[in-house]
């Protein structure tokens, strides 16, 4: 009598959404882009015959800050939403949905109905869930009952589906063989001792990188300008910054997402150890991981770790000393990629190298380097396809036709039979009969009634 009056009478046991497993990533999650197609299954288990007017299945997605947090003023009539779109998988559509004389039922058991969607050349922003703000891509299957006692709605687990963009990464196909030939930076560390940073570039494509490897050379005129100072420390970090942007006023959030600390030395000739490689150069290692960040911080580095060697050589050919250190700088590809093209969010990196000297009895940490990194999703060399539009531009926002939006297809990988189609004023054909009536394909059909014709085509 309570289940009846809360309307979860006819509840199903279980409600679900599964993605065909082609469509899935190692992991087993649903990773979209501009243009991506997948399939997938709404499974429904009953325990008893359940009337109702509609199946169907939604698509959205939404785009949300968290004004509270911030204590801004929520624009009005504004949701968030980028697009919600939904098909009907069994029963009246809604143009329908007044009449009430004729619902549909399904019998106790396991039911499965399929579905295909295509998304838009559309870049969207990608799935984010940030404690300031969020962008979710979800599916759910909901069934509608209709009104009065027993219009409870039965919906199923959200499907969360991560969306990335497709950002052009870099222009040049090939990375340099060699640091030699790479991206160098040079400043000083002090008046006499000139720091040079080399790294392979300063744009990566955030899915195909796994550590950015890095060479920090220190040069002077003479030996005797590096025993003037006292070298401690090298600090190099990556640093992710959200900028979330509300009307006139901006909230910055910036996280560290993976860093080297390594203690570092000023000597040309390090003692001799099993450790140290021949020709008078000593290496020595350390493993570190990023700091531990916070669980509403998405896209930060959980399990990071990084490896960095040093080492010093002074040769007798060269008339300027110097020291090198080395090391891997890890990547996570569950990173955000760089984006600028949100209406209320933007995402940033900056990779900084620093180094703590003791001058006497005082400690000084020179900055020495503050570079912008940039993450694209695309292989380098390759450009977005040109009809490819961002979902801030005008004629995506104004847009009135579904071209702009994701689409329902018809499943080409259909691991069930689908019901066939059928006349509204009559109940639907039953999976029994379906299957009663493929074991008995060996024998010729019965003619069918020219009065009503079925057509058997998917949903």
């Amino acid at each position: 009598m309570i289940a009846s009056i809360k309307g979860l009478k006819h509840a199903p046991s279980n409600f679900s959404i599964e993605i065909l497993p082609q469509y899935l990533t190692d992991n087993g999650n649903l990773v979209c882009y501009p243009g991506s197609v997948f399939e997938g299954l709404v499974k429904l288990t009953l325990v008893e015959p359940i009337v109702f007017q509609r199946l169907k299945v939604v698509f959205k997605a939404t785009e949300r800050v968290n004004y509270d947090a911030m204590g801004w003023e929520k624009i009005r009539n504004d949701d968030g939403r980028l697009f919600a779109v939904r098909t009907t998988l069994l029963g009246r559509h809604m143009q329908h949905s007044d009449d009430t004389s004729n619902n549909t039922v399904l019998q106790p058991g396991e039911h499965i109905f399929s579905f295909a969607i295509e998304l838009p050349l559309v870049n969207y922003p990608p799935s984010i869930d940030h404690h300031l703000v969020g962008t979710t891509f979800t599916l759910v299957a909901s069934i509608e009952r209709g009104t009065g006692v027993n219009g409870h709605i039965f919906r199923s687990t959200p499907y969360l589906v991560c969306f990335r963009p497709a950002l052009q990464t870099r222009v040049n196909k090939v990375l340099p063989s060699s640091l030699s030939s790479s991206s160098e930076h040079v400043a000083p560390l002090t008046q006499r001792i000139m720091a040079k940073l080399s790294l392979p570039s300063l744009e990566y494509n955030l899915f195909d990188t796994i550590k950015i490897p890095l060479k920090l050379t220190l040069t002077a005129a003479n030996e005797q300008h590096f025993a003037d100072i006292s070298l401690q420390q090298l600090h190099i970090s990556l640093k992710q910054t959200i900028t979330i942007v509300h009307k006139t006023f901006t909230r910055t959030e910036t996280t560290t997402v993976s860093h080297i600390d390594h203690r570092i030395s000023n000597m040309l000739s390090p003692p001799t150890s099993p450790l140290s490689p021949p020709s008078g150069i000593g290496s020595s290692s350390m493993t570190s991981s990023p700091p531990p960040q916070s669980s509403s911080a998405a896209s930060s580095s959980t399990s990071s770790s990084s490896s960095v060697s040093s080492s010093s050589s002074s040769s007798s050919s060269s008339s300027t000393p110097s020291i090198v250190y080395q090391g891997d700088l890890a990547i996570d590809s569950n990173l955000l990629p760089t984006v600028g093209y949100s209406s209320r969010y933007k995402v940033d990196y900056m990779l900084l190298v620093s180094v703590k000297t003791r001058h006497g009895p005082l400690s000084t940490k020179k900055k020495l380097f503050n570079l912008a990194i940039h993450f694209g999703t695309l292989p380098a060399g390759m450009l977005p396809n040109e009809a490819i539009q961002l979902y801030t531009e005008e004629e995506v926002i104004n847009s009135t036709c579904l071209l702009f939006k994701p689409k329902f297809l018809k499943p080409l990988n259909d691991p069930v039979e689908f019901l066939p189609a059928y006349d509204e004023l009559y109940r639907p054909p039953s999976y029994r009969s379906m299957a009663v009536a493929a074991a008995n394909a060996t024998s010729p059909p019965p003619p069918r009634p020219t009065t009503r014709p079925i057509r058997f085509v998917p949903l």
